[in-house]
């Protein structure tokens, strides 16, 4: 059987714990070389002074020379959001 069609094909696993500003929409995502990966996507809310934990799982199509990247922006605000964690998997499916 030719695997030559998985040979690119990654698994990414993130998770992040943070905290941000009450009621504040907050989106992490994927992105390859500057591209944000949609299929990636999390989006949560923030709550006073919780600790908030979120993630996602993707299959994505990587180069050996792709940049993969955690992005996070604040779509209710300007306000800041602390990472106090995040952690990122990534495994290369097929041979």
């Amino acid at each position: 059987m030719d695997n030559s069609c998985n040979r690119n094909v990654g698994k990414v696993d993130y998770s992040v714990s943070y905290k941000g500003t009450n009621n504040n929409n907050y989106d992490f995502v994927i992105a390859i070389n500057d591209l944000n990966e949609n299929k990636t996507k999390s989006i949560s809310t923030a709550s006073t002074n919780n600790f908030v934990n979120t993630g996602s799982t993707g299959i994505l199509r990587l180069n050996s020379n792709d940049i993969v990247t955690l992005r996070v922006a604040n779509t209710g605000a300007a306000n800041s959001v602390t990472i106090y964690s995040a952690n990122i998997n990534l495994v290369r499916v097929g041979e």
